[in-house]
């Protein structure tokens, strides 16, 4: 379509409409996002065969690491690779190229007359007043994309929101549900408890060695069990502490760049060689993310690290350092602080104390649940639930002591109950409580806690207040259903599609730039 118009681009209408896919091509990827890319690079995946490059990627993650950054004040770098910024947009992108391919295939594209009444109904990307031809071809140029292409890719965004819409459309709410919704919310109760956790009477309790023993022979299923349920426990493989200095270079990288990188490991092999410190050494020098507590990867078993580096570092004694070894990530420089040879215990060997142990919970549990019946009639009889806590607190308080506390209020059907966690048992029996009948017959049992519940406050809904509350509830419920029906539509587009990834995110890629500047 815009190949006949730059014939005639002296128009001002022509002018315009060049300036408007510009600056909507600059929205779809980001404001200043020109300045992350600069020559033809590789790709990061393929939707259907279809690619997305490297360049794409570079223009959403700066423009959602911008984002991000005015939305949260202190987002930093690091922050963005604690959250997996650069999978998430990754994912926008297959998301993005999957709806566009799918509105193909329902015939919803975006004809040359709808691409050119879109365009024309934004005036933007002027200088003084008029489009500034050259400012078009250097933003253009800018991403590494013809004219022709850069139009066609503001096509497919446009074609893939129109699917969106489609989607997003079709979803309703019916006055019903919005009625349910708000009883629900409505509807809500804050209790007095107390919890009565069985492991704040572990302590107390000692069980002698011929008493488990006698246990263990006779509840030998029981033990066995137990001790099936938590074989890991019981069966620890070989493991080993390493630091290590990683420089990366990709396995098909260039052979400068791989005799480069050769050199810097070189380099601090040759310093740790000469007695500095390994930690002090891998925080100057390190490319990975370990760097920062001096290249520490923790204790850990076969299997967690790449074939290579797992055989040098297991082939080390302790304190040993390893010759320059190279694996699919780069060169490293390996040092094994500790060596955990593997334990296997059998079942006979830990018998007594698998008895022990089951002995003690199940005491521990019966001490709970004593403990809740006789806070049962002395919550019942306060007039000042709060008053039987004690009056000063210790320096270091328990965790686990019983005291008095409140819930604040909670919606009725909520899985999560404040200040307990997740307990389906005691939300029943909160909302069953009444001013004539406030507290339950007998402590709320919760998992392996107990609980003893007394009313404070019950709100219920109030119907005058309906009218005003369902419009907005309407459009909450809407939008988050959308969010989900969205969600949906994309999930089972990728189920279908054939994605294909060529550039691992972690790696440092050449002639890559980014804002965290590690490719």
């Amino acid at each position: 379509m815009l190949d006949g118009m730059r014939k005639h681009a002296n128009s001002f209408i022509t002018s315009l409409l060049f300036a408007i896919i510009i600056i909507v091509f600059v929205f779809s990827f980001g404001p200043g996002s020109a300045r992350y890319c600069g020559s033809p690079l590789p790709i990061v995946a393929s939707v259907n065969g279809r690619a997305i490059s490297t360049a794409q990627f570079q223009q959403q993650y700066a423009r959602v690491f911008e984002r991000m950054q005015s939305m949260r004040p202190n987002y930093t770098i690091e922050t963005a690779r604690a959250e997996n910024l650069k999978q998430t947009v990754l994912e926008q992108l297959i998301s993005r190229e999957l709806l566009a391919q799918e509105a193909e295939r329902r015939g919803l594209v975006i004809s040359d007359g709808e691409l050119a009444q879109t365009i024309v109904k934004t005036q933007l990307f002027h200088q003084n007043g008029a489009f500034d031809r050259d400012l078009y071809r250097r933003y253009a140029n800018s991403l590494n994309l013809s004219e022709a292409a850069f139009e066609e890719e503001y096509r497919r965004d446009l074609s893939s929101d129109r699917l969106r819409s489609v989607v997003l459309d079709a979803v309703t709410v019916s006055n019903a549900e919005i009625r349910q919704v708000w009883e629900r919310r409505n509807d809500r109760v804050d209790v007095w408890f107390v919890k009565l956790d069985p492991f704040f009477y572990k302590r107390e309790i000692k069980v002698e060695d011929d008493e488990a023993k006698e246990f263990a022979t006779k509840e030998r299923a029981k033990i066995e069990d137990f001790y099936n349920q938590r074989a890991t426990r019981y069966n620890q493989p070989e493991k080993v502490r390493a630091r290590h200095i990683l420089v990366k270079v990709d396995e098909n990288a260039p052979e400068p760049e791989v005799k480069a990188a050769r050199e810097k490991i070189d380099r601090a092999k040759e310093r740790i060689g000469k007695g500095e410190d390994f930690a002090a050494v891998a925080k100057e020098m390190s490319d990975d993310g370990s760097a920062a507590q001096g290249g520490d990867l923790g204790l850990q078993p076969r299997g967690a690290w790449v074939k290579p580096f797992e055989d040098a570092a297991f082939a080390l004694e302790p304190g040993g350092v390893s010759d320059v070894v190279r694996s699919k990530f780069g060169f490293h420089v390996i040092k094994v602080e500790t060596k955990a040879a593997a334990v296997t215990r059998t079942l006979d060997e830990v018998a007594t104390d698998i008895a022990r142990e089951i002995l003690v919970d199940e005491r521990a549990k019966d001490r709970a649940r004593q403990a809740a019946a006789q806070w049962q009639p002395k919550l019942a009889a306060a007039a000042d639930p709060e008053g039987l806590n004690p009056k000063t607190e210790p320096a270091t308080p328990d965790p686990f002591a019983p005291k008095v506390d409140s819930t604040g209020l909670f919606e009725r059907g909520s899985r999560y109950v404040p200040k307990i966690g997740v307990a389906p048992e005691l939300t029943a029996a909160a909302f069953a409580l009444t001013k004539e009948a406030a507290m339950p017959e007998s402590p709320v049992a919760s998992g392996d806690r107990f609980y003893v519940i007394k009313l404070k406050e019950r709100q219920t809904p109030d119907p005058e207040t309906y009218e005003t509350d369902r419009e907005r509830l309407r459009s909450e419920l809407i939008s988050r259903r959308q969010m989900s029906a969205l969600d949906e539509f994309v999930k089972e587009l990728r189920g279908k599609a054939k994605v294909a990834f060529n550039t691992d995110l972690d790696r440092q890629g050449p002639g890559v730039p980014m804002p965290d500047d590690s490719w």
